[in-house]
């Protein structure tokens, strides 16, 4: 996922938000939102050094993730965007070791419209 830059990680942005405090409440991470961004995959609880385990609660994560910028957030997958192709965005991140969290609120943006989101 990283293309050797940080994807904009920003205070204004609904994804960014929620994306990190998500994370946080799932007890992922433990970062303010200023430096949370920087944050990798594999900074995250869930990632464990073997493949197995990891892969495990990668896919428990994926759904929490999905079922709480459901219910909490209101979201819904943009338009044209199934909930699968959402989940499969979302999922080549979490599985990405160097990608960042700016980087998987870049792609929870692309994959979900927020309640009360505003399109630019």
């Amino acid at each position: 996922m990283p293309n050797n830059r940080l994807a904009p990680w920003d205070k204004r942005s609904l994804a960014c938000k929620v994306t990190w405090i998500t994370l946080r409440l799932l007890r992922q991470h433990r970062r303010v939102f200023k430096t949370a961004g920087k944050v990798t995959m594999g900074q995250l609880q869930f990632w464990h050094s073997n493949k197995v385990a990891r892969d495990a609660a990668r896919k428990k994560l994926l759904e929490q993730i999905d079922g709480l910028f459901r219910e909490m957030y209101g979201a819904q997958n943009e338009p044209g965007l199934t909930r699968a192709k959402a989940l499969s965005k979302m999922d080549a991140v979490l599985m990405d070791k160097a990608a960042t969290l700016a980087d998987l609120a870049a792609v929870a943006d692309e994959a979900y419209e927020f309640l009360g989101e505003v399109s630019a």
